[in-house]
């Protein structure tokens, strides 16, 4: 089975209608949305292509039991992510914030999570300890708050 993915769609009618024209014709059967449908309305064109969908809510998506509601009155099942379901054989993981799970893992399973991340901001949220490399060599590293500006600057500027 050919499935699409998709997220963050926000309410973008024209461009969802679009995706999924484009997904029927590829031969995809179902969709996965990984969030941010935002209005119950945005997932008419998904509705009406009698395409399944799966997926979870993401952080702007304020009408949650509207969403719910149009969901199972059609062909959709949206769910509170992170959620995962077995397709074909394979265990699917729907996740819209990959930085909470990050989070939620290391927290309540006591998971190390190793973590390479061009992203600073993002990289400081979900880490508590930082290395940088060099040729394959530690150059500098500890606690995330010792990444500082200075360090950022003579590590990891062009």
């Amino acid at each position: 089975m050919r499935v699409g993915l998709m997220a963050d769609t926000h309410d973008r009618i024209p461009v969802i209608a679009e995706f999924v024209r484009l997904m029927q014709e590829a031969g995809v059967a179902m969709l996965i949305h990984a969030g941010d449908y935002c209005a119950p309305f945005s997932l008419r064109p998904i509705e009406e292509a009698s395409m399944s969908l799966a997926g979870v809510f993401g952080k702007n998506d304020g009408d949650t039991q509207g969403l719910l509601a149009k969901a199972t009155a059609g062909t959709a099942e949206l769910f509170e992510g992170p959620h995962s379901f077995e397709l074909g054989g394979q265990r699917i993981l729907v996740v819209h914030d990959i930085g909470d799970v990050i989070l939620k893992l290391n927290r309540e399973a006591g998971l190390t999570i190793l973590l390479v991340e061009q992203k600073l901001p993002f990289a400081r949220r979900v880490a508590s300890h930082f290395h940088v490399l060099e040729k394959g060599r530690r150059k500098a590293g500890g606690p995330i708050a010792d990444l500082t500006e200075n360090v950022v600057h003579e590590y990891l500027s062009v």
